[in-house]
C-alpha cells in the first residue's frame, strides 16, 4: 500500500514522461492493490462477522452464568439474612434460657430453704419431750375404739366490778335477753336496772409462727420424780458436762415452769445436735439408772397473728349492777330472775357476779356439744 502511494505521487508529479505501457502497468498495479485491499476488507468483514458470532455465542453462554451468579448472590444474601435472623433468635433463646436457669436456681435455693425448714419441722414434730399422764377418775359417756388427744382453746375475758356473766342452755334465750337490752329486776320491794349485751371474744383467725431449732440448747424429759429439783439440776449439769456422755461445757441448766422438763444450755455449738441424735441417755443417780429423753429445744416467734371478733352465743354480759347485797345473794337474785320465761329468760347453766371494787378473769372454753 505504501508503494502504491509513492507511485501515485510519482505519477502525479511527472511532467509528461508517461507512456501507455507505463500507464497500463501503473493501472495493473493499482488493480492488484485494489484487489488486495478488497481481499483484506473481505477478510476483515469475515473476521468481524466471526467476532460478532463469537460475541453472540459468548453472550449466549455467559447469560446462564450471569444468571447463576446473580441468583447465587441473591441466595447468598438471603442465606446471610437467614443466618442473621437465626443468630438473633438463637441469642434471644440463649438469653431466655439463661433467665430460666437463674429463675430455676433461685427456685432451687428456695426449695432447699423450704426443705431445710421442713426437715427441721419434722425433727421438731418427731422429737417431743415425754409427758406423764395419769387417770384421775373423770369419765365421759360413750364408747370409742381408738385413743385420742383433745386440745381445747381457752380465752381469758376480763370482768370489771358491777358486772355478771350468765350462761343459758339455749342460744335463743341469750339472744332474746340481749335484744331486750335493759332489764328491771325486783329485789323484795325495790327494783334495779341492768343492761344486757353480747360478749365479743377475740378469736385467732390465723397465726404464723417462725420456729427453729436452737443449736446450743436441748430439752431433757423423763426426769425422775423422786429427786428434788435443786439436786437433779446439779446432777444433770455434771452429767452433760462430760464429753464421754456426749456433752460439753454447760452454761446453764434450769427447769421449765410447771413441768419436769429441764433446758440445758451448752457453750459450744454442735453438742446439742449430737445429743438429740442419740435421743435417749442413760442417767445414773442415787444407785439407779434412768433413761432420759433428749429432744431439740425449739425457739418460736409469732410473726403474724390475726384476730376476728366472735360473739358468744349462749353467754350474756350484765352491767350496771349496784352493790346492794352480798355477792352470793345477788347472784341468786340474778339467776332467779333470768330463769323465768316471763322475764324473757330460760334455763340458766351458771351465773358469775363480780362486785363493785373487784375484778376477775372469766375463762371461756369451746362448746363441744
Amino acid at each position: 500500500m505504501e508503494d502504491m502511494s509513492e507511485e501515485f505521487v510519482h505519477l502525479n508529479g511527472a511532467s509528461g514522461g508517461l507512456t501507455a505501457d507505463s500507464l497500463k502497468k501503473e493501472i495493473e498495479k493499482l488493480k492488484a492493490a485494489h484487489a488486495q485491499f478488497e481481499k483484506d476488507r473481505n477478510e476483515l468483514e469475515k473476521a468481524r462477522s466471526e467476532a460478532e458470532k463469537l460475541e453472540e455465542q459468548i453472550k449466549a453462554r455467559s447469560a446462564p452464568l450471569v444468571k447463576r451468579l446473580e441468583d447465587g448472590a441473591r441466595a447468598e444474601a438471603d442465606l446471610e439474612s437467614s443466618w442473621k435472623n437465626n443468630l438473633f433468635k438463637a441469642q434471644e433463646e440463649h438469653d431466655m434460657l439463661l433467665e430460666k436457669r437463674h429463675n430455676l436456681q433461685r427456685q432451687l435455693k428456695e426449695e432447699e430453704r423450704r426443705k431445710a425448714i421442713l426437715e427441721e419441722e419434722v425433727e421438731i414434730s418427731s422429737a417431743r419431750p415425754e409427758r406423764q399422764v395419769f387417770f384421775k377418775g373423770a369419765l365421759s359417756e360413750g364408747k370409742s375404739k381408738e385413743c385420742c388427744t383433745e386440745i381445747r382453746p381457752k380465752i381469758l375475758y376480763p370482768m370489771s366490778g358491777g358486772t355478771a356473766l350468765i350462761t343459758f342452755e339455749k342460744a335463743e334465750v341469750a339472744q332474746n335477753v340481749i335484744q331486750q337490752k335493759e332489764h328491771k329486776i325486783q329485789i323484795e320491794e325495790c327494783f334495779m336496772r341492768v343492761q344486757a349485751c353480747a360478749v365479743e371474744l377475740p378469736m385467732p383467725s390465723s397465726v404464723e409462727i417462725d420456729m427453729h431449732v436452737c443449736n446450743f440448747r436441748v430439752m431433757v424429759s423423763s426426769i425422775p420424780e423422786n429427786i428434788p429439783e435443786d439436786r437433779i439440776i446439779d446432777k444433770l449439769e455434771i452429767f452433760f458436762g462430760k464429753k464421754k456422755n456426749g456433752g460439753g461445757e454447760v452454761e446453764k441448766c434450769e427447769f421449765l415452769p410447771d413441768s419436769r422438763h429441764v433446758v440445758v444450755t451448752f457453750a459450744e455449738e454442735g453438742v446439742a445436735k449430737s445429743l438429740t441424735c442419740k435421743e435417749v441417755c442413760s442417767f445414773a443417780v442415787e444407785n439407779k439408772t434412768y433413761q432420759l429423753k433428749v429432744t431439740p429445744y425449739v425457739n418460736g416467734e409469732i410473726k403474724d397473728l390475726q384476730f376476728r371478733d366472735s360473739i358468744c352465743q349462749k353467754t350474756v354480759l350484765l352491767s350496771g349492777i349496784p352493790d346492794i347485797m352480798d355477792e352470793e345473794a345477788l347472784q341468786d337474785v340474778l339467776e332467779i330472775h333470768f330463769q323465768k320465761r316471763s322475764n324473757g329468760g330460760g334455763e340458766v347453766e351458771l351465773v358469775h357476779y363480780v362486785p363493785l371494787g373487784k375484778g376477775a378473769m372469766a375463762v371461756f372454753e369451746e362448746d363441744v356439744e
